[in-house]
Protein backbone atom coordinates (compact mmCIF):
# COMPACT_ATOMS: atom_id res chain seq x y z
CA UNK A 1 0.00 0.00 0.00
CA UNK A 2 1.76 3.91 -1.06
CA UNK A 3 2.40 6.16 1.03
CA UNK A 4 -0.40 8.58 2.32
CA UNK A 5 -1.23 11.83 0.01
CA UNK A 6 0.45 14.75 1.78
CA UNK A 7 0.44 18.28 0.37
CA UNK A 8 3.29 20.54 -0.31
CA UNK A 9 4.13 23.55 2.39
CA UNK A 10 3.00 26.51 0.60
CA UNK A 11 6.15 28.44 0.30
CA UNK A 12 6.43 32.08 1.55
CA UNK A 13 5.42 34.89 -1.18
CA UNK A 14 9.01 37.42 -1.24
CA UNK A 15 9.13 40.16 0.50
CA UNK A 16 7.77 43.30 -1.87
CA UNK A 17 10.70 46.23 -1.71
CA UNK A 18 9.34 48.77 0.24
CA UNK A 19 8.95 51.62 -1.95
CA UNK A 20 10.61 54.91 -1.05
CA UNK A 21 8.24 57.12 -0.02
CA UNK A 22 8.75 59.91 -2.53
CA UNK A 23 8.25 57.67 -5.42
CA UNK A 24 4.81 56.56 -3.71
CA UNK A 25 3.64 59.77 -3.42
CA UNK A 26 5.11 60.58 -7.26
CA UNK A 27 2.78 57.96 -8.42
CA UNK A 28 -0.22 59.71 -6.37
CA UNK A 29 0.91 62.47 -8.49
CA UNK A 30 0.97 60.67 -11.72
CA UNK A 31 -2.82 59.26 -10.85
CA UNK A 32 -4.25 62.66 -10.02
CA UNK A 33 -2.95 64.21 -13.20
CA UNK A 34 -4.65 60.98 -15.49
CA UNK A 35 -7.67 61.23 -13.69
CA UNK A 36 -10.89 61.25 -15.21
CA UNK A 37 -12.33 64.36 -16.35
CA UNK A 38 -14.88 65.78 -14.48
CA UNK A 39 -17.59 64.85 -16.48
CA UNK A 40 -16.49 61.37 -16.20
CA UNK A 41 -14.67 60.81 -19.73
CA UNK A 42 -11.37 59.42 -19.56
CA UNK A 43 -8.33 61.49 -19.16
CA UNK A 44 -5.74 61.32 -22.39
CA UNK A 45 -2.51 62.41 -23.08
CA UNK A 46 -3.71 66.44 -24.35
CA UNK A 47 -5.62 66.39 -21.12
CA UNK A 48 -2.74 64.90 -18.88
CA UNK A 49 -0.35 67.57 -20.77
CA UNK A 50 -2.27 70.24 -19.60
CA UNK A 51 -2.95 69.37 -16.20
CA UNK A 52 1.32 68.55 -16.55
CA UNK A 53 2.02 72.41 -17.63
CA UNK A 54 -0.83 73.98 -14.81
CA UNK A 55 0.38 71.95 -12.12
CA UNK A 56 4.03 72.96 -12.43
CA UNK A 57 3.84 76.61 -14.36
CA UNK A 58 1.43 77.95 -11.62
CA UNK A 59 2.10 82.06 -12.33
CA UNK A 60 4.26 81.41 -15.45
CA UNK A 61 2.09 78.56 -17.88
CA UNK A 62 5.24 78.84 -20.73
CA UNK A 63 7.31 77.53 -17.62
CA UNK A 64 4.94 74.40 -17.59
CA UNK A 65 5.25 74.20 -21.39
CA UNK A 66 9.24 74.03 -21.71
CA UNK A 67 9.09 71.75 -18.71
CA UNK A 68 7.12 68.86 -20.22
CA UNK A 69 9.22 69.36 -23.56
CA UNK A 70 12.54 69.00 -21.42
CA UNK A 71 11.06 66.14 -19.44
CA UNK A 72 8.82 64.16 -21.96
CA UNK A 73 9.50 65.36 -25.98
CA UNK A 74 7.06 64.15 -28.13
CA UNK A 75 6.98 60.96 -26.90
CA UNK A 76 2.87 59.42 -25.98
CA UNK A 77 1.99 58.29 -23.82
CA UNK A 78 3.92 59.02 -20.54
CA UNK A 79 3.34 56.11 -18.38
CA UNK A 80 4.25 55.78 -14.90
CA UNK A 81 7.44 54.80 -14.67
CA UNK A 82 8.47 57.72 -17.20
CA UNK A 83 6.97 59.93 -14.82
CA UNK A 84 8.15 58.93 -11.35
CA UNK A 85 11.36 58.68 -13.20
CA UNK A 86 10.99 62.62 -14.36
CA UNK A 87 9.61 63.22 -11.21
CA UNK A 88 12.95 61.57 -9.46
CA UNK A 89 15.71 64.29 -11.54
CA UNK A 90 13.60 67.22 -11.19
CA UNK A 91 13.49 66.97 -6.91
CA UNK A 92 17.36 66.16 -7.15
CA UNK A 93 17.99 69.10 -9.03
CA UNK A 94 15.85 71.03 -7.24
CA UNK A 95 17.06 70.45 -3.86
CA UNK A 96 20.63 70.35 -5.13
CA UNK A 97 21.64 67.02 -4.70
CA UNK A 98 22.75 66.82 -8.09
CA UNK A 99 26.44 67.45 -9.56
CA UNK A 100 27.89 70.79 -9.99
CA UNK A 101 26.10 73.15 -12.24
CA UNK A 102 23.60 70.16 -13.33
CA UNK A 103 20.85 72.03 -12.26
CA UNK A 104 22.02 75.42 -14.07
CA UNK A 105 22.72 73.37 -17.48
CA UNK A 106 18.95 72.08 -16.62
CA UNK A 107 17.33 75.35 -17.01
CA UNK A 108 19.89 76.61 -19.47
CA UNK A 109 18.44 73.77 -21.76
CA UNK A 110 14.74 74.04 -20.66
CA UNK A 111 14.26 77.65 -21.59
CA UNK A 112 16.60 78.03 -24.81
CA UNK A 113 14.62 75.05 -26.40
CA UNK A 114 16.59 72.50 -25.88
CA UNK A 115 19.56 74.44 -27.48
CA UNK A 116 23.53 74.37 -26.29
CA UNK A 117 24.17 78.02 -26.70
CA UNK A 118 22.25 81.41 -26.97
CA UNK A 119 23.50 84.05 -29.24
CA UNK A 120 23.90 87.56 -28.26
CA UNK A 121 21.66 89.49 -31.23
CA UNK A 122 19.11 87.23 -30.37
CA UNK A 123 18.88 87.45 -26.55
CA UNK A 124 18.49 90.96 -27.27
CA UNK A 125 16.62 91.56 -30.36
CA UNK A 126 13.56 88.67 -30.28
CA UNK A 127 11.42 88.38 -27.88
CA UNK A 128 11.52 84.39 -28.56
CA UNK A 129 15.41 84.18 -28.13
CA UNK A 130 15.08 85.54 -24.95
CA UNK A 131 16.34 82.70 -22.92
CA UNK A 132 18.56 84.58 -20.37
CA UNK A 133 15.62 87.28 -19.41
CA UNK A 134 13.24 83.98 -18.99
CA UNK A 135 15.73 81.92 -16.48
CA UNK A 136 15.33 85.56 -14.75
CA UNK A 137 11.70 86.14 -14.94
CA UNK A 138 10.85 83.02 -13.56
CA UNK A 139 13.43 82.48 -10.61
CA UNK A 140 12.25 86.31 -9.31
CA UNK A 141 8.41 85.68 -9.79
CA UNK A 142 8.55 82.25 -7.90
CA UNK A 143 11.08 83.62 -5.71
CA UNK A 144 8.50 86.59 -4.48
CA UNK A 145 5.10 83.89 -4.92
CA UNK A 146 7.58 80.90 -2.79
CA UNK A 147 9.44 83.30 -0.26
CA UNK A 148 7.16 86.94 0.10
CA UNK A 149 4.27 88.20 1.49
CA UNK A 150 3.43 88.78 -2.56
CA UNK A 151 2.05 85.34 -3.84
CA UNK A 152 -0.29 85.40 -7.09
CA UNK A 153 0.41 89.69 -6.82
CA UNK A 154 4.05 89.57 -8.01
CA UNK A 155 3.75 90.46 -11.56
CA UNK A 156 6.92 92.24 -13.18
CA UNK A 157 7.58 92.90 -17.14
CA UNK A 158 9.91 91.25 -18.65
CA UNK A 159 12.28 94.51 -19.44
CA UNK A 160 12.85 95.29 -15.78
CA UNK A 161 16.08 97.15 -15.51
CA UNK A 162 17.46 94.55 -12.83
CA UNK A 163 16.43 91.84 -14.90
CA UNK A 164 18.22 93.47 -18.20
CA UNK A 165 21.51 94.21 -16.22
CA UNK A 166 21.69 90.90 -14.44
CA UNK A 167 21.41 89.54 -18.63
CA UNK A 168 23.85 91.92 -19.44
CA UNK A 169 26.39 90.53 -16.66
CA UNK A 170 26.06 87.20 -18.47
CA UNK A 171 26.60 87.79 -21.37
CA UNK A 172 29.83 89.27 -20.92
CA UNK A 173 31.04 85.43 -20.01
CA UNK A 174 30.03 84.56 -23.75
CA UNK A 175 32.49 83.26 -26.34
CA UNK A 176 34.41 86.82 -27.42
CA UNK A 177 34.76 84.99 -30.93
CA UNK A 178 31.25 83.57 -31.49
CA UNK A 179 28.93 85.69 -29.54
CA UNK A 180 27.38 82.46 -28.08
CA UNK A 181 27.00 82.16 -24.44
CA UNK A 182 27.23 78.13 -23.83
CA UNK A 183 25.39 76.35 -21.07
CA UNK A 184 28.46 75.81 -19.48
CA UNK A 185 29.49 79.29 -19.29
CA UNK A 186 26.27 80.19 -17.98
CA UNK A 187 26.43 77.32 -15.01
CA UNK A 188 29.80 78.88 -14.35
CA UNK A 189 28.97 82.29 -13.84
CA UNK A 190 26.24 81.65 -11.40
CA UNK A 191 27.98 79.64 -9.55
CA UNK A 192 30.69 81.76 -9.57
CA UNK A 193 28.87 85.52 -9.63
CA UNK A 194 25.19 84.55 -8.64
CA UNK A 195 25.11 81.36 -6.77
CA UNK A 196 21.43 82.06 -5.47
CA UNK A 197 20.30 83.03 -8.75
CA UNK A 198 17.90 79.69 -9.43
CA UNK A 199 16.37 79.11 -6.22
CA UNK A 200 12.81 81.25 -6.75
CA UNK A 201 12.21 78.17 -9.32
CA UNK A 202 13.81 75.33 -7.65
CA UNK A 203 11.76 76.35 -4.03
CA UNK A 204 8.88 76.57 -6.38
CA UNK A 205 9.48 73.10 -7.79
CA UNK A 206 10.06 71.80 -4.28
CA UNK A 207 7.22 72.60 -2.82
CA UNK A 208 5.03 71.27 -5.68
CA UNK A 209 7.20 68.24 -5.74
CA UNK A 210 7.10 68.00 -1.89
CA UNK A 211 2.83 68.86 -1.69
CA UNK A 212 3.17 71.73 0.30
CA UNK A 213 2.49 74.32 -1.84
CA UNK A 214 -1.20 76.42 -1.36
CA UNK A 215 -1.86 77.10 -4.70
CA UNK A 216 -1.12 72.86 -5.52
CA UNK A 217 -3.88 70.88 -6.53
CA UNK A 218 -5.90 68.65 -3.34
CA UNK A 219 -4.23 65.59 -4.06
CA UNK A 220 -3.41 62.71 -1.80
CA UNK A 221 -1.06 63.81 1.03
CA UNK A 222 2.14 64.09 0.58
CA UNK A 223 5.43 62.98 2.42
CA UNK A 224 6.68 65.27 4.95
CA UNK A 225 9.87 66.90 3.74
CA UNK A 226 12.94 67.64 6.08
CA UNK A 227 14.12 69.34 3.32
CA UNK A 228 15.50 72.71 5.04
CA UNK A 229 15.87 74.75 1.59
CA UNK A 230 12.49 73.79 1.08
CA UNK A 231 11.10 74.52 4.60
CA UNK A 232 12.86 77.71 5.46
CA UNK A 233 12.94 79.76 2.29
CA UNK A 234 12.20 83.17 2.75
CA UNK A 235 13.18 86.69 1.43
CA UNK A 236 13.23 89.55 3.66
CA UNK A 237 10.22 92.26 3.14
CA UNK A 238 10.07 95.59 3.01
CA UNK A 239 8.73 97.39 6.08
CA UNK A 240 6.66 100.36 3.98
CA UNK A 241 5.52 103.37 6.26
CA UNK A 242 1.91 104.62 5.76
CA UNK A 243 -0.25 102.88 3.03
CA UNK A 244 1.43 100.18 1.06
CA UNK A 245 1.64 100.41 -2.67
CA UNK A 246 1.41 97.53 -4.54
CA UNK A 247 3.81 98.54 -7.22
CA UNK A 248 6.64 99.96 -4.96
CA UNK A 249 6.26 96.69 -2.41
CA UNK A 250 7.21 94.87 -5.71
CA UNK A 251 9.95 96.96 -6.77
CA UNK A 252 11.62 96.84 -3.49
CA UNK A 253 10.83 92.82 -3.47
CA UNK A 254 12.77 92.69 -6.99
CA UNK A 255 15.22 94.51 -5.43
CA UNK A 256 15.44 92.16 -2.56
CA UNK A 257 15.60 89.51 -5.10
CA UNK A 258 18.13 90.15 -6.99
CA UNK A 259 20.90 91.39 -3.90
CA UNK A 260 19.74 87.97 -2.56
CA UNK A 261 21.43 86.28 -5.42
CA UNK A 262 24.65 87.12 -4.53
CA UNK A 263 25.00 89.11 -1.27
CA UNK A 264 26.10 87.69 1.70
CA UNK A 265 23.26 85.99 4.28
CA UNK A 266 23.79 88.36 6.84
CA UNK A 267 21.99 91.14 4.58
CA UNK A 268 18.90 88.46 4.14
CA UNK A 269 17.98 87.52 7.86
CA UNK A 270 19.97 85.35 9.02
CA UNK A 271 21.29 86.20 12.46
CA UNK A 272 24.64 84.01 13.20
CA UNK A 273 27.64 85.53 13.98
CA UNK A 274 28.75 87.74 11.25
CA UNK A 275 32.30 86.76 11.76
CA UNK A 276 31.64 83.31 11.25
CA UNK A 277 29.53 83.79 8.10
CA UNK A 278 31.63 82.96 4.73
CA UNK A 279 32.77 86.09 3.06
CA UNK A 280 30.71 85.45 -0.63
CA UNK A 281 29.16 81.90 -1.42
CA UNK A 282 30.43 81.29 -4.43
CA UNK A 283 29.03 77.87 -4.90
CA UNK A 284 25.13 76.60 -4.74
CA UNK A 285 26.02 73.94 -2.38
CA UNK A 286 27.41 75.87 0.34
CA UNK A 287 24.60 75.04 3.30
CA UNK A 288 23.04 77.57 4.57
CA UNK A 289 22.96 79.59 1.44
CA UNK A 290 18.96 80.96 1.32
CA UNK A 291 17.51 83.95 2.68
CA UNK A 292 15.46 82.60 5.86
CA UNK A 293 13.36 86.01 6.40
CA UNK A 294 13.57 89.06 8.30
CA UNK A 295 12.63 92.89 7.73
CA UNK A 296 13.96 95.52 5.98
CA UNK A 297 13.70 99.16 7.06
CA UNK A 298 14.12 101.93 5.07
CA UNK A 299 16.44 104.33 7.36
CA UNK A 300 16.67 107.19 4.86
CA UNK A 301 16.08 108.26 1.81
CA UNK A 302 16.35 111.35 -0.01
CA UNK A 303 12.78 111.90 -1.35
CA UNK A 304 11.55 111.76 2.48
CA UNK A 305 14.27 113.73 4.18
CA UNK A 306 16.11 115.41 1.15
CA UNK A 307 19.42 115.25 0.06
CA UNK A 308 21.33 116.25 3.56
CA UNK A 309 24.39 114.70 5.10
CA UNK A 310 23.15 115.46 8.55
CA UNK A 311 19.88 113.95 8.12
CA UNK A 312 21.46 110.96 6.50
CA UNK A 313 23.60 110.88 9.69
CA UNK A 314 20.63 111.48 12.00
CA UNK A 315 18.58 108.52 10.46
CA UNK A 316 20.93 105.82 9.76
CA UNK A 317 23.24 106.74 13.04
CA UNK A 318 22.93 103.98 16.11
CA UNK A 319 21.17 101.03 13.60
CA UNK A 320 23.40 98.71 14.54
CA UNK A 321 22.82 95.74 12.20
CA UNK A 322 23.78 95.69 8.32
CA UNK A 323 22.23 97.87 6.25
CA UNK A 324 22.40 98.84 2.20
CA UNK A 325 22.56 102.12 0.92
CA UNK A 326 21.01 102.13 -2.58
CA UNK A 327 22.42 105.04 -5.19
CA UNK A 328 20.62 105.66 -8.46
CA UNK A 329 22.88 108.62 -10.56
CA UNK A 330 22.79 109.53 -13.85
CA UNK A 331 26.14 111.02 -15.98
CA UNK A 332 25.66 114.77 -15.82
CA UNK A 333 24.95 115.93 -19.17
CA UNK A 334 21.78 113.50 -19.93
CA UNK A 335 23.83 110.35 -20.01
CA UNK A 336 23.29 106.59 -18.98
CA UNK A 337 21.62 105.70 -15.50
CA UNK A 338 23.67 103.81 -13.49
CA UNK A 339 22.66 101.86 -9.95
CA UNK A 340 25.00 101.25 -7.14
CA UNK A 341 24.50 99.32 -3.86
CA UNK A 342 27.12 99.94 -0.63
CA UNK A 343 26.39 96.74 1.73
CA UNK A 344 27.40 97.67 5.12
CA UNK A 345 27.96 94.89 7.93
CA UNK A 346 28.52 97.44 10.66
CA UNK A 347 26.92 100.65 12.13
CA UNK A 348 27.56 103.94 9.95
CA UNK A 349 30.89 105.81 11.26
CA UNK A 350 31.99 109.29 11.15
CA UNK A 351 36.12 109.44 10.53
CA UNK A 352 39.09 110.00 8.81
CA UNK A 353 39.54 106.46 8.89
CA UNK A 354 38.13 102.94 6.71
CA UNK A 355 35.89 100.33 8.18
CA UNK A 356 33.61 97.85 7.20
CA UNK A 357 33.52 94.17 7.94
CA UNK A 358 34.31 91.01 5.95
CA UNK A 359 30.92 91.17 4.56
CA UNK A 360 31.15 94.71 2.71
CA UNK A 361 30.08 94.35 -0.66
CA UNK A 362 29.75 97.33 -3.49
CA UNK A 363 27.90 96.57 -6.35
CA UNK A 364 26.48 98.16 -9.41
CA UNK A 365 23.35 96.86 -10.59
CA UNK A 366 22.72 98.93 -13.81
CA UNK A 367 23.73 98.43 -16.46
CA UNK A 368 25.39 95.48 -15.79
CA UNK A 369 24.51 93.26 -12.45
CA UNK A 370 28.38 93.10 -10.75
CA UNK A 371 30.10 92.44 -7.80
CA UNK A 372 32.59 95.49 -7.65
CA UNK A 373 34.63 95.33 -4.77
CA UNK A 374 34.10 93.15 -1.19
CA UNK A 375 36.27 92.69 1.68
CA UNK A 376 37.33 94.93 4.95
CA UNK A 377 38.05 98.18 5.63
CA UNK A 378 37.15 99.39 1.93
CA UNK A 379 34.91 102.31 3.06
CA UNK A 380 35.47 106.02 4.47
CA UNK A 381 32.52 108.71 5.96
CA UNK A 382 33.89 111.97 6.62
CA UNK A 383 32.90 114.68 7.80
CA UNK A 384 34.35 115.86 10.92
CA UNK A 385 38.03 115.44 10.31
CA UNK A 386 39.64 118.16 8.71
CA UNK A 387 42.15 117.96 6.34
CA UNK A 388 40.76 114.65 4.77
CA UNK A 389 38.72 114.02 1.72
CA UNK A 390 34.98 114.27 3.17
CA UNK A 391 31.86 112.63 1.86
CA UNK A 392 31.55 108.79 1.33
CA UNK A 393 34.59 106.81 -0.55
CA UNK A 394 34.78 103.31 -1.33
CA UNK A 395 38.18 102.29 -1.88
CA UNK A 396 39.67 99.63 -4.41
CA UNK A 397 41.76 97.89 -2.32
CA UNK A 398 43.48 98.40 1.42
CA UNK A 399 46.38 99.76 -0.30
CA UNK A 400 43.87 102.93 -0.45
CA UNK A 401 45.47 103.96 -3.68
CA UNK A 402 42.21 104.32 -5.94
CA UNK A 403 38.87 105.65 -4.69
CA UNK A 404 36.23 103.57 -6.60
CA UNK A 405 33.62 105.91 -5.63
CA UNK A 406 33.28 109.12 -4.33
CA UNK A 407 29.76 110.71 -3.10
CA UNK A 408 30.23 114.46 -2.28
CA UNK A 409 29.04 115.75 0.96
CA UNK A 410 26.32 117.33 -0.75
CA UNK A 411 24.97 113.55 -1.32
CA UNK A 412 23.75 115.08 -4.86
CA UNK A 413 26.83 114.38 -6.81
CA UNK A 414 29.12 111.62 -7.15
CA UNK A 415 32.00 110.54 -9.26
CA UNK A 416 32.68 106.91 -10.78
CA UNK A 417 35.56 105.68 -12.58
CA UNK A 418 36.11 109.13 -14.02
CA UNK A 419 32.38 109.68 -14.71
CA UNK A 420 30.83 112.88 -13.04
CA UNK A 421 27.38 111.77 -11.96
CA UNK A 422 24.15 114.13 -11.11
CA UNK A 423 22.48 111.58 -7.66
CA UNK A 424 19.05 111.54 -8.36
CA UNK A 425 17.70 108.87 -5.27
CA UNK A 426 19.46 107.85 -2.19
CA UNK A 427 18.13 105.28 0.03
CA UNK A 428 19.08 102.93 3.35
CA UNK A 429 17.62 99.66 4.37
CA UNK A 430 18.09 98.45 7.26
CA UNK A 431 18.35 94.17 7.14
CA UNK A 432 18.36 93.90 10.85
CA UNK A 433 14.73 93.15 11.36
CA UNK A 434 12.48 94.72 13.16
CA UNK A 435 14.25 94.31 16.77
CA UNK A 436 17.34 96.63 15.05
CA UNK A 437 14.77 99.29 14.03
CA UNK A 438 13.14 98.96 18.01
CA UNK A 439 16.35 99.41 19.30
CA UNK A 440 17.19 102.36 17.14
CA UNK A 441 14.32 104.04 18.42
CA UNK A 442 15.25 103.28 21.84
CA UNK A 443 18.41 104.80 21.58
CA UNK A 444 16.82 108.12 19.67
CA UNK A 445 14.44 108.58 22.56
CA UNK A 446 17.16 108.15 25.06
CA UNK A 447 19.53 110.35 23.15
CA UNK A 448 16.79 113.32 23.12
CA UNK A 449 15.65 112.93 26.89
CA UNK A 450 19.13 113.14 27.46
CA UNK A 451 20.20 116.48 25.92
CA UNK A 452 17.06 117.68 27.43
CA UNK A 453 18.19 116.69 30.76
CA UNK A 454 22.04 118.43 30.22
CA UNK A 455 19.99 121.66 28.88
CA UNK A 456 17.98 122.03 32.12
CA UNK A 457 21.69 120.94 34.30
CA UNK A 458 23.66 123.97 32.48
CA UNK A 459 20.10 126.45 32.99
CA UNK A 460 20.34 125.60 36.56
CA UNK A 461 23.98 125.86 36.82
CA UNK A 462 24.13 129.13 35.24
CA UNK A 463 21.69 130.29 37.87
CA UNK A 464 23.71 128.83 41.34
CA UNK A 465 26.92 130.58 39.80
CA UNK A 466 26.17 134.03 38.64
CA UNK A 467 27.10 135.58 41.84
CA UNK A 468 30.35 134.56 41.49
CA UNK A 469 30.77 135.08 37.61
CA UNK A 470 33.21 137.40 35.51
CA UNK A 471 30.59 138.75 33.99
CA UNK A 472 28.81 139.90 36.96
CA UNK A 473 31.85 141.59 38.27
CA UNK A 474 32.14 143.31 34.61
CA UNK A 475 28.66 144.59 34.57
CA UNK A 476 28.84 146.04 37.92
CA UNK A 477 33.15 147.80 37.43
CA UNK A 478 30.64 149.77 34.80
CA UNK A 479 28.16 150.78 37.14
CA UNK A 480 25.69 148.72 36.58
CA UNK A 481 24.20 146.53 39.61
CA UNK A 482 23.20 143.13 39.44
CA UNK A 483 21.03 140.89 41.12
CA UNK A 484 20.24 137.18 41.31
CA UNK A 485 18.19 135.32 38.67
CA UNK A 486 15.48 134.47 41.65
CA UNK A 487 15.43 138.06 43.09
CA UNK A 488 14.69 139.36 39.38
CA UNK A 489 11.81 137.00 39.63
CA UNK A 490 10.16 137.99 42.70
CA UNK A 491 10.23 141.56 42.10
Amino acid sequence: MGAPYSTPEKQPEPEQPEVPPMVAHFRRLYTDLTAPDEDGSPSDDKLFRTRFENYFGGHNLELGHLLYVKLFGSIVPVDEEMFVSAMTLLERLSSRHGDHHEAEAFYFTVFSGGEEAIDRQSESSSPTGQTLTKILHVAAIFAMVVGSELHERAVLPMDHFLLQAIVNAAMKHADKTTGQLHKAQFALWVSSQCPRLLEGTQHWMLSLLHGHHEHQQKTASAPQSDDVMMMYYQLPAPHLEGESQLAREVEICTLIWALSTLLPLVYMGHKEDMKKQPKLQTSVQHAPSYPIGGTWTLLYSSDQHGFSMNRFQHHCSDYREPSIMILTCRQEGGGDQLTFAIAVDTEWRDGAYFWGGENFCFLQLQPSFVMLKSGPKLLSLNEKQRGFPTGLRVMSSDKYDLCVLHVESSLEKAHFQGMDLAVMVVEVWGCGGVEAADSQRRVKAWESKEILRRRKIKASGLKETWMDSPDRYLLELGGVTTKRPTEQQQQ
